[in-house]
C-alpha cells in the first residue's frame, strides 16, 4: 500500500510530516527547528492553498521551482 507521500498532488499535514520525518531519518540535517514544515505552511498551507498545483508549475507543497 502506498503512503501518502507517494500520491500525486498529495496535501495536508500528514503528507508534510511523513516527508519531513523521512528526510530527518536520513540524518542529512541537524535539528532544523521545523524549518521544512514552516516552509510548507508559508508557501502553500501544506498544499491546501489554491494554486499549489497550478498548470505548468511543478513546485508542489514546498513551491520549489527551477533555479
Amino acid at each position: 500500500m502506498a503512503t501518502s507521500t507517494c500520491v500525486s498532488k498529495g496535501k495536508g499535514a500528514t503528507v508534510v510530516k511523513e516527508v519531513v520525518d523521512t528526510i530527518n531519518s536520513l540524518g542529512i540535517f541537524a535539528n532544523d527547528h521545523k524549518f521544512l514544515c514552516r516552509v510548507a505552511w508559508v508557501e502553500s498551507k501544506y498544499g491546501e492553498a489554491s494554486g499549489t498545483y497550478r498548470s505548468g508549475y511543478h513546485g508542489g507543497i514546498w513551491q520549489v521551482g527551477l533555479f
